[in-house]
């Protein structure tokens, strides 16, 4: 018969009695506890002794009162203050349970790095010292090796600083040396933040040849860090950079690198980048995202990214229920600019206040915009540079009847100032006042059944506007889209340099239906009319004839399964001048991102020839451990690939190898087309590779 016997031990494992207060005491529970002949203390069957944080599971424990040890025989389990677990086949220790030496010991570091070692020897509660281990993240089997483990001859954990010393280690896979190195240090997995080197990336390209890059990770206190990557390859030196600072009220970001290649005239090349968001007094914000480039075909040769102009921006904002303000200095880098044809440098300041006016009733908003644009050029027409100030009241007002019909009616008045520099075509200054006018109708009408609610929306505006003609060049409104979001709106110019006039009026149908099983599906349809027609739209916006051409927006989503739109500018012949759409479908294993896009020549908006392009990128995932991914870009026009890779990732519960190539087949900047190769080998469990979440495999015999 089995007796549970739990006991209070102060006197075997704690202080002194003078000291017991001040001491935490122990708690041991075993099947039976018996005194041998030599006075010696012996607890056997399921034995668990407790103390300070420590837990000690074993099948017999003996304290030797004499020698003030504690031998405990297997199998056994130990559980330390820190999370760690020790498993071990025999041992001593002391009364405090934090000295002593086990025998052929497993340490289990926070459920993702095991160490098994033929002796491991506890010191001042702080060090684990192994000799002869195998450290490793994988599912270890008596059968076979695992697949990545690293020998050494001795170890050392040391819990407070969190890190593992080897010495004399060999890396092996499949328990074949793979390298040897005669001293490592690796934080271990508890650690988010410690300096050192972070796994190694493998690339090979057709421009930068066979390289390899080696991150090396530097902590400058709680806050900031700094993480250095020499990419050395065949055909360049380079030095990658990243540096990370949290404030109080704000966080900055800054990346770039520099290099010295074969690739050009041997000069040192470089970009960066710095990304900053802040809080300023009175709940005012600052962003940031500012970014060089010594030449135009960095970006591309090093695959940085394929843009074709740098933006840098610096905005200053505030925005609450009633008014919005912001000031904005934009930057710009063309790669395709050589003439300084285009502007460099823009501010854009913007102000709005809405009233909601108490007698009256209705809505009152007055608004104000201050923009300028520089270009370098000093040259006549080339070097042309504007500066604008335009202001505005708006009032709306909207009363819906018993029947749901809700109309609103309002009107604005506009004082519009244009300045024109280096360029005598134009007069140098000019201005225009602008009365408008408005009336809309709106009739929702919803039902509600068994299988969802439906929502369809008749939509009709009518407006009015008087300004002066002014001769302007459109610098700001060479591009103009027809879309549900400005289908009522008093003028679809996205700038005031253009401002659409006379009598003019929109037709809109709003349909959305949401099904009872998370199903929806929606569309618009419309068309604008005007009393005379615009040649200051451009031929692919739908909006140059008296009647325009038709938008047709439409939406669909399943759940989480299916998510598509589409939407198209349609003419009365059925021909699409403009079109897009996306498709994302998620479901099991399977995820495909799909767009296509469709812009017909337009020289008004600088586009010699048609443009139209497929874009498809799929996700597969085999089984647990692999997963298969490709991106492609097609030109539809010349029937080419524009771009395209591959991806093949493995990863189980110890490692995560990516491995990738890319083709670009067009230029970027001036950087020729190019093919990458990418590998990476994450080694999971060190908080250098990540933790890992994979379900482990499983051991056969």
């Amino acid at each position: 018969m089995h007796l549970r016997i739990l006991m209070l031990i102060a006197l075997i494992l704690c202080a002194p009695v003078g000291h017991a207060k001040s001491v935490d005491q122990a708690v041991l529970i075993a099947d039976m506890v018996t005194i041998d002949s030599s006075g010696n203390l012996v607890a056997s069957g399921s034995v668990e002794v407790m103390y300070q944080g420590n837990t000690v599971l074993a099948d017999q424990v003996t304290y030797n009162r004499r020698a003030d040890k504690i031998a405990i025989s297997g199998p056994i389990t130990i559980n330390d203050a820190q999370g760690n677990v020790i498993k071990a086949t025999q041992g001593t220790l002391d009364r405090n349970l934090q000295n002593g030496i086990l025998q052929s010991a497993r340490l289990m570091l926070d459920q993702q790095i095991e160490l098994r070692a033929d002796q491991l020897a506890r010191i001042d509660g702080r060090y684990s010292e192994m000799t002869q281990v195998g450290a490793t993240s994988c599912q270890t089997c008596d059968t076979r090796p695992p697949l990545w483990q690293i020998r050494a001859k001795t170890v050392r954990h040391d819990e407070v600083e969190k890190q593992i010393y080897f010495r004399g280690a060999q890396f092996r896979i499949y328990d074949v040396p793979v390298f040897y190195m005669p001293y490592l240090r690796i934080p271990d997995p508890t650690v988010k933040r410690y300096q050192g080197f972070l796994m190694p990336k493998g690339q090979y390209s057709s421009i930068l040849g066979l390289g390899i890059k080696l991150p090396y990770f530097i902590p400058i206190g709680d806050n900031k860090d700094i993480t250095l990557t020499p990419f050395i390859s065949t055909k360049t030196n380079t030095l990658e950079w990243r540096y990370r600072q949290a404030f109080v009220k704000g966080t900055i970001e800054a990346n770039g690198s520099l290099s010295q290649d074969m690739l050009g005239s041997g000069v040192i090349r470089g970009y960066a980048r710095a990304v900053g968001k802040f809080k300023l007094p009175n709940k005012y914000k600052l962003n940031f995202d500012l970014e060089t480039v010594s030449d135009d075909s960095y970006l591309g040769d090093y695959e940085i990214d394929t843009k074709d102009r740098l933006e840098s921006i610096v905005t200053i904002s505030k925005a609450s229920k009633r008014s919005y303000r912001a000031a904005n200095l934009i930057n710009y880098h063309s790669f395709y600019d050589n003439n300084g044809t285009l502007p460099t440098l823009v501010t854009f300041n913007e102000f709005e206040k809405r009233f909601m006016p108490t007698y009256i009733g209705g809505e009152l908003r007055f608004n104000i915009q201050a923009h300028s644009n520089y270009r370098r050029s000093n040259d006549d027409r080339i070097g042309r540079d504007m500066a604008r100030l335009n202001s505005s009241v708006l009032y709306r007002r909207t009363i819906t009847g018993r029947n749901g019909l809700q109309w609103s009616v309002g009107g604005q008045g506009r004082y519009d100032y244009f300045a024109t520099k280096q360029d005598t075509a134009y007069p140098r200054t000019q201005t225009a006042l602008t009365a408008d006018s408005f009336a809309e109708v709106r009739l929702p009408l919803v039902r509600h059944a068994k299988n969802g609610s439906t929502l369809i929306e008749p939509m009709m505006q009518i407006g009015y506007s008087e300004r002066q003609v002014l001769d302007l060049p459109n610098e700001e409104s060479t591009r103009v889209e027809l879309d549900s979001a400005n289908l009522l709106s008093l003028s679809r110019f996205p700038s005031p340099d253009r401002y659409e006039r006379g009598l003019r009026g929109a037709l809109g149908l709003r349909f959305n239906h949401n099904f009872q099983d998370d199903q929806k599906i929606g569309f618009v349809i419309g068309r604008v009319f005007r009393e005379s027609p615009r040649d200051d739209f451009s031929y692919s916006s739908g909006l140059r004839s008296t009647k325009s051409d038709y938008l047709l927006s439409t939406s669909y989503e399943n759940g989480k399964t299916i998510q598509a739109m589409a939407r198209a500018i349609i003419d009365e012949g059925a021909s699409v001048t403009k079109a897009e759409a996306v498709v994302e479908f998620q479901r099991n294993k399977v995820k495909v991102n799909a767009g296509y896009s469709l812009l017909k020549a337009d020289a008004y908006e600088e586009r010699d020839d048609t443009v139209a392009e497929w874009k498809v990128s799929t996700r597969y995932t085999v089984n647990d451990n692999w997963t298969v991914s490709n991106s492609l870009r097609y030109d539809l026009v010349s029937d080419k690939t524009a771009q395209a890779g591959l991806g093949l990732k493995y990863q189980n519960e110890c490692v995560n190898i990516d491995f990738s190539v890319s083709r670009r087949f067009t230029v970027s900047g001036t950087s020729k087309p190019s093919t990458t190769y990418d590998l990476t080998v994450d080694l999971l469990g060190f908080s250098t590779g990540g933790r890992s979440n994979v379900v482990t495999r499983s051991c056969r015999e």
